[in-house]
């Protein structure tokens, strides 16, 4: 089974990063990963202050995804909110 990831940018940093909707997390969160930090659970909110990221800036971070969910990912566009709310613990 795939998993989806969303990868986003930060408007501020420009720091790329993935959102994985359906990683069990605690409510009104989203699961994140990141180059420094890795995993870590983020704040819905802080999802509307990101923009799509292109495949040539999350390539890297897709690559070490890969590794980790042994080429396992899905990508996707949107937010699944139904999914989400599914993980929510």
């Amino acid at each position: 089974m795939l998993m989806q990831v969303l990868f986003r940018k930060d408007k501020y940093t420009n720091e790329v990063i993935a959102f994985l909707p359906e990683i069990p997390v605690n409510t009104g969160m989203i699961m994140s990963y990141m180059h420094i930090g890795q995993h870590d659970e983020a704040a819905l909110s802080y999802y509307w202050d990101t923009v799509k990221a292109n495949k040539e800036e999350y390539n890297d971070l897709y690559d070490e995804l890969c590794e980790i969910y042994e080429e396992k990912l899905r990508i996707k566009q949107r937010i699944n909110y139904d999914l989400l709310r599914d993980s929510w613990r």
